[in-house]
Formats: structure tokens, C-alpha cells, sequence
């Protein structure tokens, strides 16, 4: 029978070796995929913020490059503008112009008219296509920067000042005016970025181009945003975003895909005719350098990760090994344990598991000695205070059972493991506690509750009245009992006072005005007083008792110690026809399989009564108990 259960346990373990392995396996494999996916997430958003930070001061610097161009073109104009103020030769004017052409490098200059009709230095006139009003331009005296086109001449970028008009070789001018070819414009625009990949482009808020500085140009684009529209992948709402930022010369970046090629697309406000500068490039080409560090950096994860998982499985498996081997000496233990305990019949013994507490094996000779039937499942068992509060259904975090005998006891049920550093109060594995859903139990203990209620009446009451009789005397004496307070302590060191004895005590005793009522009715109010006393321990590891269960039974029979208590911790007070032996019944039932439910095997408890705190005493309570507990302090000094 023995190497049957041996090669049992043996099989057990080793499949559970494996189990393990594959589970830490596959948790290491949810990991990685985890961390890969926030690690790519990490990275994409990391690439597309430093490529498109880059793009943005190449597209800062062409955009410096153009604001200083339209700006000293612009003084330019009014340099020249303030030499016609001061002469009206021609020739002198005519050789003014050319040399500053010859130093400036300007394509032409222009008298203009308001409605676009121009003369040259050299008498030359004609119309200048421009795209925009000119007149209500010139009519707000504003510098113009705009696009021209003369018939056989190549797009022209034309910088118009209206300072000063007057009358050339007859013909009356409201602005003159300087034009550059665009070429020499872009020449400025520096687009050697990223291998000259990049596109540059000068756009109105309404989208039409200024300057198109774009490579690999297969057609002219009049408007950006209508480009946008006819071959991005960008929706009407994100276009109509884009439009709103370029009227509004706001900066910003996006993604964008145009055919088959994306590209990271670059705008900022020029502060020059209410002008945006794009800029265009596939991101291919900016992240070329930073997907080849990308490469190189997954394959290093992959291989650490890799490294990793071959050193967590061999771990694995080595503690596997170890926890076999000595799997196997506790089980060769349990054998030479049973062989020896089996040589003695006189005695009963119970092998147990050591994890789950389950009775494994019960000694035969159990029925002989005990009068239990052999084969009887042993299915439940608990201490005498983890019983208690089984036995009032006290199962959950949160719940709060009390007995009041002897000694007092309050069991606070918690999900969380905890002890109190001082030792004032004791942790326990309540009966439903299990490793996945956890229950501890935290007790507090008092001494001397019960028994200095019975010594009272044995020496006070010299045992003429039972405790009905005392209960009812006791309450004919108000809340606080006229100043008299009673310390219990005289069973025994306190584990709650740190193990010491304070002793018992009746304080505050006056001859003239407390009588036996007042010495019976301040014993239960201090009884009460160092119940507060202690669950004020309790509230401090996290059980704050709003209600309070409680069998009918010794103390709890007292309406007045049911209500003082009550009153004193603010907890519901809730009275069941239960006790000890009827909760150890359920339990074994439970256990074993008689009830199906726990909702089953509580079906019949009743609860009697309900106690609320009583806010008339609350005040004379509390002072009380102020009183009562400055006393213990006072004689544990």
C-alpha cells in the first residue's frame, strides 16, 4: 500500500514538474509578446517624433532663409523709393536702377500702376499677372509679395512697395516694384536634406502654391490642398484640420500617404503674407538611418529575451529536480512514519497533506477506542474562535463575530495578511481560507470581561439575584453610571495591554450616592470599555466593525451590555440562535458533503434581535470611557 501511494505521489509530482514548466513557459512567451508590442509601440512614436523633428528645422532653416530674403528685398524697395522722392531726372533714376541691379540681382524693376499696368527704367511697359487685387492692396499702403507671370518669361516672384507715387517718362505709377525668377528663389531654399528628397512648397492659407520647390516634379500643383484632397489618404476631416491650421498660421506634423509612398509632412507659419511653408518627405528616406538601428535593436531583445527564457526553463527545471528529490524523502519519512505509528495499537493518529490539511489516512483502530465508524470522513475542524464565528457565518472580509464569556473575544475577518507589530492582537487562516482566495482571522482577546461580571455577583450581590435580576437593577442607573467606572483587568496579564496586569478595580467610588445598581451597572460599562478598548486596536489593521454578530449567550444576554457596546463602537449589534457545537455541526456537514452550499447549511440560523447605538448615551459613554481608559493608563505606568 505504500509503494502504491509512493509511485502515486511520485507521478503526481512529475507531471506537476512539467505543468510548471510549460506554464512558466507560457507566461514568459506572454511577456515578451507584451513587452515587444509596447516596446514597438515605443520605438514607432520615438522614430516619428525625431524624423519629423528633424524635418522641422531643415523646414525652420529654408523658412529663416525666405523671411530674410522678403525682408531686405522689401528695405531694398524702400531705399529706392526714398532716391525718387529726392530726384525726378530720368537718366539719374534709369542709372540708380541698373546698378542697383547690377548689385542685387533682381530680374526687373517696375513702375506699377493700382491696376497692374507697369513701365520699366528703360520705357518698356506692359501688364503684370499677378495673383491677387492689387488695387485694395495698394489701398492699405501694405508691402505686396506675390507670384507674377509675363508672356515668355519663366514664374516670377515680385516684392511691390506703394511708399511713394509719382509720374515716369509720363506715366503716372501708384507702387514700384522689384521681381526675382523663381528658380533664384528655390535657389535659396536650400531642399539638400536628406539627399534632395526633400519638397518645399510656399502656400497660401486657401492653399494655392507661391513657390513649388518640389522634386521629381511630374506637374505643376496650383493648389496644395486640392493635391491633398484629389491623392492623399488624409479624410475630409483631416483636411479640413489642415486648411484651419494654415489659415490660422498655426505649425504643426502628420503622416501622410500619397499613391503608393508616405511621407512626413512638415508645415510652419512664414510671418510673411500670411504664407505656410510645407515640407514633404518620404519616410523612407528620413528614417533610413534610424529603421537600421530599429534591425539591430530587436535582434539584441530577441536574443537577450531568447537567453532569458533558456535560463528561466533551466531554473525551472532544476528546482523541479530538487523539489522531487525531496518530495521523495518526505514521502520514504511518511512510509517509515507509518510503520512504526502502525506497531502501536493502542493509539490513533491521522496522516494529513501538508498543503491542503486534508486527512489523508485515519489509524483503524479509531472505531475500537473512539466509537467512530471506520471510514468516517474527518471534514471539519477549526479553534474554539474561528468555530465561533463559523458557526455566526462570519466568512467574509469585512464581517465581525464576538463571544462574552470568561473572557471576551472579537474575530474580524480580512483578506489581507497582517499582524499587528506589537503583538496586541493575534492572526489567524480562518476555516475558508484557500492560497486564491485568502481569509485571515484577527483576534482579540480580553481576560477580564465575563468573570468580573460573575464576581460581582458572587461578592456584591452575595448571589441574591440571578443575572436577569442584576441586568434589569443595572439598568435603572443612567448612562456613565454617576462617575463610578470599573477596570476588569484582574484575570491575568492583558495581551491587548502588551501582557501586563493593570489588576481590577471600582473607581470614583462615592459613598454617599452609588449603590449596588451603580457598581452593577459600571461593571458592564467597563467590560464594554475595554472591548472599545481593543477594537480600537483592530480598527487599526484595517477591520472597522460596522456590525457586529453575536450568539445569544452569557454577556450578550444583557440588553444594556448589548446597547452600552453598541453605542461605544457605533456597530450594529446583531443577536443569532447559534452557538459553538451547533457551528462545528454545520461545518462537519459542510465538509462532507451533507449540505451542497454554505447558503444550504445556514438556512436555519435566525437572527433575534438587532441593537443600534443610542445617541442619548453617546455623550456620557464617551466621557466614560475617556475616564476609564486615562485609569489603565495610569497603572500600567
Amino acid at each position: 500500500m505504500a509503494d502504491e501511494k509512493h509511485e502515486s505521489k511520485r507521478s503526481c509530482y512529475s507531471r506537476h514538474k512539467w505543468l510548471l514548466a510549460a506554464a512558466a513557459i507560457l507566461l514568459l512567451v506572454f511577456l515578451a509578446a507584451g513587452f515587444s508590442v509596447r516596446y514597438i509601440s515605443f520605438v514607432s512614436q520615438t522614430i516619428y517624433q525625431e524624423s519629423t523633428s528633424h524635418l522641422e528645422e531643415v523646414l525652420y532653416k529654408s523658412n529663416s532663409m525666405l523671411k530674410e530674403m522678403v525682408r531686405k528685398n522689401l528695405t531694398y524697395l524702400h531705399l529706392y523709393n526714398g532716391f525718387l522722392k529726392s530726384t525726378s531726372n530720368e537718366d539719374e533714376i534709369q542709372a540708380y536702377i541698373e546698378e542697383a541691379q547690377q548689385a542685387t540681382g533682381f530680374v526687373d524693376f517696375y513702375f506699377l500702376s493700382y491696376d497692374g499696368n507697369y513701365t520699366t527704367v528703360t520705357g518698356e511697359t506692359g501688364y503684370l499677372g499677378l495673383q491677387t487685387n492689387l488695387d485694395e492692396k495698394l489701398s492699405d499702403g501694405e508691402d505686396i509679395v506675390v507670384n507674377t507671370a509675363l508672356p515668355g518669361k519663366a514664374p516670377m516672384l515680385a516684392f511691390i512697395c506703394p511708399e511713394t507715387q509719382g509720374s515716369y517718362r509720363g506715366f503716372a505709377y501708384d507702387a514700384v516694384a522689384i521681381t526675382y525668377y523663381n528658380d533664384a528663389v528655390l535657389r535659396l531654399l536650400d531642399n539638400s536634406a536628406f539627399q534632395g528628397n526633400a519638397s518645399n512648397y510656399v502656400i497660401y492659407p486657401d492653399g494655392r502654391v507661391v513657390i513649388d520647390n518640389s522634386v521629381n516634379r511630374k506637374e505643376i500643383i496650383y493648389n496644395f490642398i486640392a493635391m491633398l484632397r484629389d491623392h492623399s489618404d488624409l479624410s475630409e476631416e483631416q483636411i479640413l484640420a489642415l486648411s484651419d491650421d494654415f489659415a490660422q498660421g498655426r505649425s504643426g506634423n502628420l503622416r501622410v500617404k500619397l499613391g503608393d509612398i508616405s511621407y512626413y509632412l512638415v508645415y510652419e507659419n512664414t510671418a510673411v503674407q500670411n504664407w505656410t511653408m510645407v515640407g514633404l518627405v518620404p519616410v523612407s528616406i528620413v528614417n533610413a538611418s534610424l529603421d537600421k538601428l530599429w534591425f539591430h535593436t530587436v535582434q539584441i531583445v530577441a536574443s537577450i529575451a531568447f537567453g532569458l527564457a533558456v535560463l528561466i526553463i533551466l531554473l525551472i527545471l532544476r528546482r523541479s529536480h530538487t523539489t522531487l528529490r525531496r518530495k521523495d524523502t518526505e514521502i520514504l519519512y511518511r512510509d517509515e512514519l507509518f510503520q512504526k505509528l502502525s506497531l502501536n495499537v493502542d493509539d490513533v493518529f491521522l496522516m494529513l497533506d501538508a498543503k491542503t490539511s486534508k486527512v489523508d489516512y485515519v489509524s483503524p483502530n479509531v472505531e475500537r477506542l473512539l466509537g467512530i465508524p471506520a471510514g468516517t470522513p474527518i471534514s471539519y475542524r477549526a479553534g474554539d474562535q474561528p468555530n465561533n464565528a463559523f458557526s455566526l457565518n462570519v466568512m467574509e472580509s469585512g464581517e465581525v463575530a464576538a463571544t462574552g464569556g470568561t473572557s471576551g473575544v472579537v474575530y474580524g475577518v480580512t483578506d489581507k495578511r497582517q499582524a499587528d507589530p506589537q503583538s496586541r492582537v493575534n492572526t489567524f487562516v480562518h476555516v475558508n481560507h484557500t492560497a486564491s482566495n485568502p481569509r485571515y482571522g484577527i483576534l482579540l482577546c480580553i481576560n477580564g470581561t465575563g468573570i468580573m461580571n460573575s464576581w460581582i455577583r458572587r461578592n456584591v450581590t452575595q448571589e441574591t439575584l440571578d443575572y436577569a435580576e442584576m441586568n434589569r437593577l443595572a439598568a435603572s442607573v443612567p448612562a456613565g453610571s454617576e462617575g463610578l467606572s470599573v477596570v476588569p483587568f484582574g484575570n491575568g496579564a492583558e495581551r491587548m495591554l502588551c501582557n501586563r496586569c493593570p489588576g481590577a478595580g471600582i473607581i470614583g467610588l462615592d459613598l454617599n450616592r452609588h449603590t449596588t445598581a451603580h457598581i452593577l451597572r459600571a461593571t458592564q460599562e467597563g467590560i464594554a470599555y475595554s472591548f472599545r478598548y481593543g477594537i480600537d486596536i483592530m480598527r487599526g489593521l484595517g477591520v472597522r466593525p460596522d456590525v457586529i454578530r453575536a450568539g445569544a449567550a452569557n454577556l450578550f444576554l444583557s440588553p444594556l451590555f448589548r446597547q452600552t457596546l453598541s453605542t461605544l463602537t457605533g456597530a450594529r449589534i446583531e443577536l443569532f440562535n447559534t452557538d459553538g457545537a451547533l457551528g462545528a455541526a454545520r461545518g462537519a456537514a459542510l465538509g462532507a458533503g451533507y449540505y451542497k452550499t454554505r447558503g444550504e447549511a445556514f438556512a436555519a440560523l435566525r437572527r433575534l434581535e438587532v441593537v443600534n447605538p443610542a445617541e442619548a448615551d453617546r455623550e456620557a459613554l464617551e466621557e466614560g470611557y475617556r475616564a476609564w481608559v486615562r485609569e489603565v493608563e495610569k497603572r500600567m505606568e
